[in-house]
């Protein structure tokens, strides 16, 4: 997968972080066209709410997304991106 390979290359490490994941996620949600400047769901919205290692549940302050469902589905370590598996709309 293209991220995973960014990130063991040195770019995108954002990707190693379930909250960042989310963020980055639910703002293109909101702004499809792209996050220019702050974004419109600001990062102190976001609150990890479980993260087993695997598998992380992030909960949304604001917006149109209630919580976001991760997942480690290529490399099940601290080296393994975090993907958007699903979501729950408030």
């Amino acid at each position: 997968m293209a991220g995973q390979q960014q990130v063991d290359r040195g770019s995108s490490p954002w990707q190693l972080d379930p909250l960042q994941v989310s963020l980055t996620f639910v703002n293109l949600k909101v702004s499809p066209e792209g996050i220019v400047g702050e974004p419109k769901i600001p990062a102190p919205s976001f609150k990890l709410a479980a993260n087993n290692g695997v598998e992380a549940v992030v909960e949304v302050a604001g917006g149109p997304v209630k919580q976001v469902y991760l997942q480690r589905l290529i490399r099940q370590d601290e080296t393994g991106i975090w993907s958007v598996v699903g979501y729950d709309l408030r």
